[in-house]
Order: C-alpha cells, then structure tokens, then sequence
C-alpha cells in the first residue's frame, strides 16, 4: 500500500493510537536508528502493546532502539499515515514525540544494530514518505530555539497579569490594570489588588487603578530583580496599608530543565483523580494535595512510597491552570534525607510530561531542602512571584 499523505492532529481517541515515534536528540545531534536487516535509518518507534499508555510505549520503544536511560520526553501531536488499498483509503495513528537524552547504554536491547548521530536528516530513510514530516513538525515546533516551557510561562503569566508575552522580555518595567482572564492559574477569585512577578529581567506588575500612582513612580528607572529586595518592598508595603492590604510572602517557582532519572527506587502505588479524594483531610500531606477537592484547580494525580504497608512519602500534583500541574511534596519525618522526595517528585515530573502537560514547583526562598528536591529532580529557577492580601482588620 502506497502513502498518500501525513496528517497531524492536536488530539485523537487515545484507542486509535497504535504507534509511538520518537524524534531524540543526543550530545546536541538526532538520533537515528540503523535495523539489523537494513541499511537505511529510521527514527526510534514502534507498535503499542496491550495495556500500555501511549506514553509508556514511547519510554519503553526509546529505551530498547537506542539504550537512553535519562531522557526528558515531551508530547508533540498526533500524527496519521493514510495509505491507498484496493478497499480504498487507511488511515492508521500514533503519537509524535520529542527527547532530549542525557544518558544512555552502548548496549541495544532490540532488532536495532546501531544508533547514528546526525545534525540533519539523513539521506538514506526506512521510510522516505512519512520519516521527513514528522521529522519537520519537530523541528517546526521548537524552530525559534525557545524552550517549549518558557513559552508556555510567558503565554500564562500573560494571561495573570493582563500583559502581553513580550512584555516579560521588555527592559523596562511593566505596569497594567488587573483583570481575570480564563485559562489562569486560580488563586484569587476576584482580580489582584497587587501583583508582581519577574523571570529574571524586567518586573510585570498589574495592580488596582488605586495604586497606580504610587506604582509608576516607585517602578520607573529601577531594574527588575530591585523591586523584590526587602528594602524596597517597605514603601510598598506602606502604601498597601493605607487600603487595608499587606504584601505576601515571595513565592520562588521552578519549570523543568533537564531530563533526571530516580537514582534509587522504592515500592510505589499511583493515585489519579476520585481515587485521590479518600486522602482529603489527612494531614500528613499538607503540600503534595489540596485540603479539600478543589473543582477550579483539582488534585490530578498522587504517587506514594512505601515501607511494607507504611506510607515514607507522597508527592501530588494539581492542575492549577489548564495543563499546569503544581507538584507538592511531604514526607514522613522518619523517612527523611534517605532521598524519598527526589524519587517521588522525580517521578512524578516525569510522569507529567509524558502526557503532554507542564510540571511546575514552588517554594519559599529560605526552604534550602526543597530547592535541593527541585534542583536534584530536573527542575530550574525560572520565576518569582509576590503579591498583596488583605489584612484581617483592614479595609479600602
């Protein structure tokens, strides 16, 4: 049967999915496979096996083609090949993906004889018709040379600070009206009085008309990361007070980096959704859930380690905004420094990613033990936040 043509689609019945591909790089170059019984290269792929998740398949077919052991795996779309047949059209499915892979083994545990390293497509193709789309819809996503997940911050924060995505690129200072846009992270019901946020250069604020005054003063000429030191923050401070408003504490908050893999292993039970609920009001487990289901941004998914039938830790995820999944973790004081929260929240990173949605983290700038757990686990300092709350006596 001859191929007609490659179609993509942002999503399909997760049934119709047969095939997971896998376009990888390594050491800065694609990887392409070479078959045993061939003399062309393909890139890394294969059929789904019963009971698999498509994400599982993409793990276990890059794994045996090309030996990667520590790799980040991220979704890029469904893909389709339609062939012609005396019956008329076929059209078969799979799922696309992208790695990045950091390490792997010499040793290949498939029909794979070897891997070949290359800086484009190579000449020689197992399948000329299909192979060069799919490898073009990789490099089309991620052609600006813009990590998928800034992009994506840029595109949220936007959203939370009624701004444009290029503003948090600017050199000056941005200040905007507050309002509540759909698709934002959903921490406030009504919108910020105040709120501030920096990646690192400029500062985005969006705030109250009430405040804008003092606020175009006290951010004008001033770099970004200024703004956020704590002898600066006290004339705000002040000004909030005369509405009846105090400032939050400093949010720090961490996207993924770089791939990681558990360096040690312990026995786990996986936990998604209603299967969640029976947890709610445990209080061991402050961070990695919300105390109670929360239907504007729910708990999605929990992963916990065990010693025998005792609970060492759980780390928990909540979609706090469409696709943005906010890990949390807690473990048992007993259980402490043996490396659980890594395992836990590395595992969990991982898993959110392979289904095509953005992990994120948060901590608090003196909690060392936790940026550590960010840092071991793949994660990167990416934003600061701060914000206003109102005061338990105060008023406008």
């Amino acid at each position: 049967m001859g191929v007609i043509r490659v179609n993509f689609y942002e999503q399909a019945a997760d049934e119709k999915l047969k095939y997971a591909v896998i376009v990888a790089k390594f050491n800065g170059k694609w990887v392409w496979c070479k078959h045993r019984e061939r003399n062309t290269y393909e890139i890394p792929g294969g059929h789904r096996e019963p009971g698999e998740r498509i994400w599982e398949t993409a793990r276990r077919e890059l794994y045996e083609e090309t030996g990667a052991t520590v790799f980040e795996l991220r979704p890029v779309c469904v893909y389709s090949v339609v062939r012609a047949s005396e019956q008329g059209e076929t059209e078969t499915f799979g799922m696309l993906y992208y790695a990045e892979i950091a390490e792997r083994e010499e040793e290949l545990h498939s029909e794979i004889e070897r891997i070949a390293l290359f800086d484009e497509l190579p000449g020689a193709l197992t399948y000329p018709d299909i192979q060069p789309f799919l490898f073009r819809k990789v490099l089309e996503k991620f052609s600006d040379g813009l990590p998928d997940a800034e992009r994506r911050l840029r595109n949220l924060l936007a959203l939370e600070f009624n701004a444009d995505p290029e503003d948090f690129l600017k050199k000056e200072n941005i200040l905007t009206l507050s309002a509540l846009h759909e698709g934002r992270r959903q921490y406030c019901p009504e919108p910020y009085f105040f709120h501030m946020v920096t990646t690192g250069g400029n500062a985005v604020v969006t705030a109250d008309k009430l405040l804008h005054p003092f606020l175009k003063e006290w951010i004008g000429g001033r770099p970004g990361h200024w703004l956020f030191e704590i002898p600066n923050l006290h004339p705000l401070e002040r000004e909030l007070n005369k509405f009846g408003y105090s400032l939050t504490a400093t949010h720090h908050m961490f996207l993924p980096a770089a791939p990681a893999a558990p360096q040690r292993e312990y026995p786990v039970k996986w936990f998604y959704d209603e299967e969640i609920r029976p947890f709610y009001g445990d209080k061991r487990f402050p961070n990695a859930l919300c105390p109670e289901y929360l239907p504007h941004r729910p708990d999605r998914i929990a992963v916990c380690a065990y010693d025998g039938e005792k609970i060492m830790g759980m780390a928990g995820c909540s979609e706090d905004a469409p696709h943005w999944q906010q890990i949390g973790i807690d473990v048992m004081p007993e259980y402490r420094s043996q490396g659980v929260g890594t395992y836990l929240v590395t595992l969990l990173k991982n898993e959110i990613l392979a289904r095509g949605e953005l992990p994120f983290y948060g901590t608090s700038v003196s909690n060392y033990h936790s940026w550590n757990i960010a840092l071991n686990c793949g994660f990167r300092p990416a934003w600061v936040e701060i914000g206003a709350e109102r005061e338990k006596n105060g008023g406008e």
